[in-house]
């Protein structure tokens, strides 16, 4: 009776030390399978922490030259104020300038005219 005691006894120890084996196996497995996501997941952090602080670095450049732009605008204004002014003007003298040659052209047709019926 003893020897079937410690026969069982050895069988259901060999039992546990196989099911702790297996149970030991599936959390290596787990462990190295969290390991690696938690690596793939690092790497991934790390790549758009980069991504970050590169478009970072763009925003500031464009926040940057939006200021730039921003100042130039009423320059670019009183610019294109003036020269729609001196537009303006040149416009009126050449629309005088216009006048006084056809002026000028009726007085010379006229002159033609007299002196073509003069000498006739």
């Amino acid at each position: 009776k003893m020897k079937t005691l410690v026969q069982e006894l050895i069988e259901r120890l060999m039992q546990e030390a196989a099911n702790e084996a297996n149970q030991k196996g599936w959390c290596d497995k787990a462990t190295a399978d969290a390991e690696q996501k938690r690596d793939y997941a690092s790497e991934e952090v790390r790549e758009l922490n980069a991504e970050m602080a590169k478009l970072e670095a763009t925003r500031d450049s464009i926040t940057e030259e939006l200021a730039e732009l921003a100042k130039e605008i009423p320059e670019i204004k009183a610019a294109q104020a003036q020269a729609q002014k001196e537009r303006d003007e040149e416009s009126v003298q050449n629309k005088a300038t216009i006048e006084e040659a056809h002026f000028g052209l009726d007085a010379l047709n006229k002159c033609i005219t007299l002196l073509d019926r003069f000498y006739k």
